[in-house]
């Protein structure tokens, strides 16, 4: 089944090969038995038994380079380059393979898997094989040019995508790759660490295919900095909170707003939350991070507050932390002491691993009088279910669809059709992204119960927010509405000074 690189020797080696792939054997059994293939082989291959010594020393770790790549610098390819060609190392995963296998049993899944591999080198042509585990398969190609490589990998993800039939079951699967070009040398360690960035490259961006070509800067050395710095970015004062309005439809005034992680690197300038973020989830940091933010909101509000700007703050909660007993238990501890006038607004509710802890966590929160809501409706994975079973108050619509509401058919019927079934569940609504004057008119008409976006205000800091509302930007920002009657005018600007009188 494996086209190896050894030659003539191949269909001696198969068997070698078709022993590692076997995925019911532990990794610590590999070194034995394929000293003692190499051993009984020696006469094809010279340098097996150095190879084999090699290999019965070397118990490397399943996350590190693989058996594979000890081969493959040893041979044809790592002594004779060819000049014309450019060497291309690949990285392939079959999405969900896991759970086939468990549904399906190891033999008809490693089927499958002999079946991918056999079409990767009809596809590709010049393909070597090399280990292929539970998920995923590496290989390697030559091919005369970037376009060549990209061309050949194009043909195998379609290869891949057509259906596979093993014993009267069809297959439909979703295979990605990562890919790298490794220039004119040997396949290498960072080589390797490259595709296999290149494949998680792929994975976040929801496509087939990417190639991370050979001169192309170390993302992960970046990451790393970046996230020893974000681990400290707390201690030496990096991080800010500003907060973004939000403005009721019907009586015009502003009594919420959403808290706002802002962090400032010495040397990278403002870094932005869609990078720091995700980072902080992956390595574990969240927690910290949202324990300051937590602790900073209601120390600002109490502030505001005292200068008689009472408002609602709504802090984002990554889904990763809602199931977590010991954070929540600290957060509640905390609201303990505030008495109401906190918010959360969670994201991602397709990271939650624990449902039932999740809805038990989110339920004492909301007894402790904090009002729960579903950040970025529509966007990600926000079923119906949530809706009925979580303790919500408010449902957020995603601004992707908000910003395209005045030049898109489709997207207006979605609005209208949340906002009504948030209605019936007795939700309020709020639509983030209102940044032209046709979406807020749209939004008016459709009863949206709270609006924010930059057409009302930015984020502001605290001091420009209290500002904004008690110092008269609040009544600058009504004056430039579209749509203001002077009676709904008059009426948000009494209900201010009743405000600022309180």
């Amino acid at each position: 089944m494996f086209k190896i690189l050894f030659g003539s020797s191949v269909a001696s080696v198969n068997p070698i090969f078709n022993s590692i792939a076997d995925p019911r054997f532990m990794l610590d059994d590999i070194p034995t038995r394929l000293w003692r293939h190499l051993t009984a082989i020696r006469r094809w291959l010279p340098d097996a038994t150095g190879i084999a010594h090699r290999l019965k020393e070397d118990r490397m770790a399943p996350s590190q380079t693989g058996y594979f790549d000890m081969l493959r610098r040893e041979s044809a390819y790592a002594r004779s380059p060819r000049e014309e060609t450019r060497l291309f190392m690949a990285v392939g995963e079959i999405e969900r393979f896991n759970l086939l296998r468990e549904t399906l049993g190891f033999e008809l899944a490693d089927r499958v898997v002999s079946t991918i591999c056999e079409r990767l080198v009809a596809a590709i042509g010049d393909c070597e094989i090399g280990r292929a585990d539970r998920t995923t398969i590496e290989f390697a190609f030559r091919a005369r040019s970037l376009a060549d490589a990209r061309a050949r990998l194009i043909a195998a993800t379609a290869a891949v995508a057509t259906p596979i039939t093993c014993d009267g079951v069809l297959f439909e699967l979703h295979f990605l790759i990562g890919a790298t070009d490794t220039g004119r040398g040997p396949i290498s360690l960072a080589a390797v660490k490259r595709a296999e960035a290149a494949l998680e490259e792929a994975r976040r961006r929801h496509v087939r295919l990417f190639i991370s070509e050979a001169d192309a800067p170390d993302g992960n050395a970046d990451r790393l900095a970046l996230v020893r710095d974000l681990q400290t970015a707390v201690t030496r004062g990096e991080l800010a909170l500003v907060y973004q309005p939000k403005l009721r439809n019907r009586s015009w005034t502003i009594d919420a707003v959403e808290a706002l992680l802002r962090w400032r690197h010495p040397m990278r300038g403002d870094v932005p939350p869609d990078i720091f973020i995700p980072l902080a989830e992956e390595t574990g940091c969240i927690r910290s991070l949202t324990e300051w933010v937590v602790e900073r909101a209601i120390a600002d509000r109490a502030c505001l507050a005292e200068q008689g700007c009472p408002l609602t703050v709504d802090i984002n909660l990554s889904g990763l932390l809602v199931d977590d007993l010991d954070f929540v238990a600290w957060l509640l501890a905390r609201l303990a002491d505030v008495k109401g006038g906190i918010g959360f607004e969670i994201t991602e509710t397709a990271t939650i691993a624990d449902q039932e802890r999740a809805e038990a966590n989110l339920s004492a929160l909301a007894a402790a009088g904090a009002r729960i809501a579903i950040d970025d409706y529509g966007a990600a994975f926000s079923s119906l279910a949530y809706l009925q079973r979580l303790p919500l108050k408010e449902l957020k619509i995603d601004k992707s669809f908000i910003s395209s509401l005045a030049s898109n058919q489709r997207d207006p019927l979605l609005v209208r059709s949340t906002i009504d079934l948030a209605h019936a569940m007795e939700l309020e609504v709020t639509a983030e992204g209102v940044d032209t004057p046709e979406a807020m008119a749209l939004l008016r008409v459709m009863g949206c119960d709270l609006l924010q976006g930059y057409l009302i205000s930015k984020p502001l800091g605290v001091d420009a927010l209290r500002e904004f509302v008690l110092g008269g930007g609040q009544q600058q920002a009504l004056d430039q509405l579209p749509g203001v009657g002077r009676a709904l005018r008059e009426r948000a600007t009494a209900n201010l000074k009743d405000r600022i009188a309180s």
